[in-house]
């Protein structure tokens, strides 16, 4: 078996301004609506965990409940996130001054 080399060396490139990628940016009434879409579809699921409970499926009514805990947590996550992004590219493009917070990052 060819044994690897695991040795830790020195890149030879600079590969940090090859890969230039744009932020994807929502406006705030946009996250706000991405939201509350995400919140909908995981109401939906209650009916589901009816109909899945009335044909005697109990465990799977209870997994439907469980995928809804973290889809919610999931939600909350991608709103904050969000949240967070678009603060920072208003402090970035010079629309909110700049906090002691955000220079320290």
């Amino acid at each position: 078996m060819e044994e690897r080399n695991l040795d830790l060396v020195a890149r030879n490139e600079d590969t940090r301004d090859k890969f230039h990628t744009e932020v994807i940016r929502f406006e705030l009434d946009q996250i706000l609506q991405h939201f509350a879409e995400t919140i909908q579809a995981i109401n939906a699921q209650f009916d589901v965990a009816d109909e899945l409970f009335e044909s005697g499926k109990v465990i799977e009514r209870e997994n439907i409940w469980r995928a809804q805990i973290i889809f919610l947590a999931s939600a909350l996550d991608f709103y904050m996130h969000e949240l967070t992004k678009y603060g920072l590219c208003e402090i970035y493009d010079e629309n909110w001054d700049r906090t002691d917070k955000y220079e320290n990052l």
